[in-house]
Formats: structure tokens, C-alpha cells, sequence
């Protein structure tokens, strides 16, 4: 898919990849060490959660032409 904004070409990346270009989350060093604990809890921790959130990650951003409201 276009960048909604640009409209230049977005490369399609995994979600581990997405988390380590995200400036102010280090989530490699942060979850690598416990990621055993929250596969085996499933739950994934409040902290990290907050800090996603803080930094724009827990909503999702569709455009218009593909049916979303483009985050409004």
C-alpha cells in the first residue's frame, strides 16, 4: 500500500520490525528478555503497553479509500 500521506511506496514490514524503528521504544531490549514469561502468561506488560500508546502505536490508521476514517 501508498503512504496515505505521501503516497510513496511503504515496503511491507513484520511487527518486529516495525517496533525497532520506532524512536523511544527500545522493544528488543525491553521484551526479548521476558518474552518466554508472556508467551507463557500471555499477558504482555502495562509498562510497554503505556509507553506504545504514549508514542501513537495502539491505534490503527486506515484510509479513507480503504474504509477507515484515516484516524479520525
Amino acid at each position: 500500500l501508498p503512504d496515505p500521506v505521501t503516497g510513496a511506496a511503504v515496503p511491507a514490514l513484520d511487527g518486529a520490525a516495525i517496533l525497532e524503528r520506532v524512536p523511544g521504544l527500545d522493544a528488543i531490549a525491553e521484551l526479548e528478555p521476558i518474552a518466554a514469561e508472556i508467551d507463557e502468561s500471555r499477558e504482555f506488560p502495562k509498562a510497554t503497553l503505556k509507553k506504545m500508546a504514549g508514542l501513537g502505536l495502539m491505534g490503527v490508521v486506515i484510509p479513507e479509500e480503504y474504509g477507515g476514517s484515516f484516524g479520525t
